[in-house]
């Protein structure tokens, strides 16, 4: 083949190679966009997410077992792994992927208050966190995330739950494309945030100080305890675990 028909024939490649990936790119945002668009109109629809749980199954309570335990708040809560040593203890998870705080005050009287739990664990904040930069100040994210998980905390110990309030999870280390979308402010208020939870003495109320746990050396999550940005492995979740005191109730 002369070397200028090789040229042209190369030239032909590389233009069919970056027409299909240019092909594929679009579908690929077409699809993101259908999918972003069917969630936020879905959410229009139920903002507080109410028919995940709806009906609330209230199952019968296993004989062997005495108390109930719920697990309540966004994904973090959602993917958190019951313990299997506490024998005595029901586990329930009442977690749902992308909720902010308000969110999950709001929809306290229909996937909390029916099942009337022993106890109640509380991870919830990142998603607050997250709008930070872009549709919210840090200042008034910290404001209203203070004042719902204190009208939380006000309306679980009003029904007499043994509440477990966790520090908010530090994130792994943010790539190249995550700081696009990441306020520099965003983990300072994680600090001051957790400092406020900390700060929370009720006799019902047991601070369990994940942060802590799970923070790495350098302020991030450890590598290990990691699935992605926001999210814990596996190992993660075990570590969590074996620090877990269920407080017993006389």
């Amino acid at each position: 083949m002369p070397a200028q028909n090789q040229k042209k024939f190369s030239a032909l490649i590389l233009i069919s190679i970056l027409f299909f990936v240019a092909l594929i790119g679009n579908f690929y945002l077409f699809y993101q966009a259908k999918k972003l668009y069917f969630q936020v109109n879905t959410l229009r629809m139920d903002p507080l997410e109410i028919r995940k749980f709806n009906p609330v199954s209230l199952k019968p309570l296993d004989s062997r077992k005495k108390l109930k335990f719920i697990f309540f708040g966004d994904s973090r809560a959602k993917h958190w792994t019951a313990p299997n040593e506490y024998k005595d203890i029901e586990f329930i998870n009442r977690g749902i992927a992308g909720q902010t705080s308000a969110q999950v005050l709001g929809r306290y009287d229909y996937h909390i208050k029916p099942y009337r739990p022993d106890y109640l664990l509380i991870q919830v904040g990142i998603n607050d966190i997250k709008t930070i930069g872009m549709v919210s100040s840090a200042r008034s994210v910290i404001t209203q995330y203070k004042n719902n998980i204190d009208s939380l905390i006000e309306k679980a110990s009003k029904d007499g739950i043994h509440i477990i309030l966790t520090t908010i999870f530090p994130t792994a280390k943010p790539t190249i494309v995550r700081n696009i979308f990441w306020s520099k402010s965003a983990n300072e208020a994680i600090k001051e945030l957790n400092d406020h939870i900390r700060s929370i003495k009720k006799s019902n109320i047991k601070i369990f100080d994940t942060a802590k746990i799970l923070r790495s050396k350098h302020k991030f999550m450890e590598k290990d305890y990691a699935s992605d940005f926001l999210h814990l492995s596996e190992a993660g979740h075990q570590i969590l675990n074996n620090y877990l005191v269920i407080p017993k109730i006389d």
